[in-house]
């Protein structure tokens, strides 16, 4: 199957709600697994627009497996961050985590 606007809308609404729950049991939150699931369906689409596969869905199982897993990483590499840090000021932190976040920006733009 080309993967075409009308064979994603099918995927879609075939495998986002299998997508959502399977990302809320691995993080534990619905509304961070919706929000995941439509940014993996974004990549998913923005990647293999155009191209055939007998079968999608263990790619975009396996592409929201891999965002979740990243995720839960960012979050425990932000808490051991803070908990290291945990001896500065309010005003020190507030400023690290403008660092933190400004860092993260720029990871994503050297990726993009």
């Amino acid at each position: 199957m080309i993967l075409n606007k009308s064979a994603f809308e099918r995927l879609y609404y075939e495998y986002a709600p299998r997508m959502v729950a399977f990302a809320a049991r691995i993080l534990g939150d619905d509304k961070i697994a919706e929000d995941l699931v439509q940014d993996t369906f974004i990549r998913f689409w923005e990647k293999y627009q155009g191209k055939e596969s007998e079968t999608w869905h263990p790619l975009i199982f396996t592409m929201t497996r891999n965002r979740c897993l990243d995720h839960l990483k960012r979050l425990s590499y932000k808490n051991t961050v803070l908990e290291i840090n945990s001896g500065l000021t309010r005003e020190e932190e507030l400023l690290f985590l403008e660092d933190l976040a400004g860092e993260e920006s720029s990871d994503r733009k050297s990726v993009v």
